[in-house]
């Protein structure tokens, strides 16, 4: 099973060219999945929809993500991800330990960095303390422990 990619898309603005298009993501006959990542405050013509599905037959398969406005599908959040301004996650924020685990999850962040389980935070229900979006946040070592296995527990 090939790995997923896991963004953080925040504060881009879309354009249009011609039509309302809007969000973190413009899906045009597709039908991607979107794993373990945030889309926060994204805007553009459309009125700030974070997934703009220009083909209603092409939807996006969305779970355990941070998604502003919500988002059906299992494990989403729409909360504040509480993103520091390099989009890393600050201390406290709701994507710490709260994503999905399993064969297609990646065990190093999007700089490589390992995927930590922080100690002093729950794991969401069936995960095993990964992240959402693309940047892990980094615990510490003898109090925290770092995830060498994504499998589901």
């Amino acid at each position: 099973m090939p790995k997923h990619a896991t963004v953080t898309f925040s504060r881009n603005t879309a354009g249009s060219q011609g039509e309302l298009i809007d969000g973190g993501i413009l899906n045009t006959e597709s039908s991607p999945i979107v794993l373990n990542s945030i889309l926060w405050h994204n805007s553009g013509p459309a009125g700030g929809i974070e997934i703009f599905n220009d083909d209603a037959s092409s939807m996006p398969t969305v779970s355990h993500s941070i998604i502003a406005g919500g988002y059906a599908g299992t494990g989403n959040l729409n909360v504040d991800p509480m993103l520091n301004t390099d989009l890393t996650l600050r201390a406290g924020s709701p994507a710490i330990d709260s994503g999905a685990c399993g064969a297609s999850v990646a065990t190093t962040d999007i700089l490589g960095n390992p995927r930590w389980d922080i100690a002093s935070v729950p794991n969401a229900a069936g995960s095993n303390a990964v992240d959402m979006g693309a940047y892990e946040y980094q615990g510490t070592a003898g109090t925290d422990g770092i995830i060498t296995n994504v499998a589901c527990p």
